[in-house]
């Protein structure tokens, strides 16, 4: 299953007061033997438990540029699996991180070398995110969750076959336009 550019948020939470209410606040559930899984450029934020957990999928995931913020555990994959789980390129930021030490992942914000600030983003207003999308089925435009001019991220990735801007990818689920050239 290939998933792109999916935004989930404040699952988990009772917000209609429902008394049978059974959601368990994970927003990415990637396994219960499902089969393999590729996410790329998905944003996760302020759910009741974890951003992405892996629930025991036995098949292969992969993770390419995604961002986790404000979840107890933004990144969840301490399931033991026969097949490689691989993840580059993904920022966590205010939430835990829990890898299994057979997990292929590097060159992500929790790897050592980066540390993840309010600084690193343009914004953490989520208020706009709630908006319609796109005709074509694209994100809203706001500055949620982008890097800001300056930020560790922009070009600290590592190719993944992805398109991206400047000499290397960014990390997270936004690649940073190229700053204008001048023209002599």
């Amino acid at each position: 299953m290939l998933t792109k550019s999916i935004n989930l948020y404040v699952i988990g939470f009772n917000i209609w007061k429902d008394p049978d209410f059974e959601g368990n606040g994970v927003g990415f559930k990637l396994g219960e033997k499902d089969g393999p899984h590729v996410i790329i450029r998905c944003l996760v934020w302020k759910n009741a438990r974890t951003g992405f957990n892996i629930e025991e999928n036995t098949s292969s995931v992969t993770m390419y540029h995604n961002t986790a913020w404000k979840n107890p555990r933004n990144y969840k994959f301490d399931d033991p699996a026969p097949n490689p789980h691989v993840l580059r390129n993904n920022i966590s930021f205010q939430g835990k991180v829990a890898m299994m030490e057979k997990i292929d992942h590097k060159n992500n914000s929790w790897n050592g070398g980066f540390e993840v600030t309010r600084d690193d983003f343009i914004s953490l207003d989520d208020s706009g995110m709630s908006g319609p999308r796109k005709p074509e089925g694209g994100l809203p435009d706001c500055d949620f969750l982008k890097l800001a001019p300056g930020s560790d991220f922009i070009n600290a990735g590592v190719d993944v076959g992805l398109a991206f801007q400047g000499r290397a990818p960014d990390l997270g689920a936004f690649e940073t336009a190229a700053a204008p050239q001048k023209q002599f």
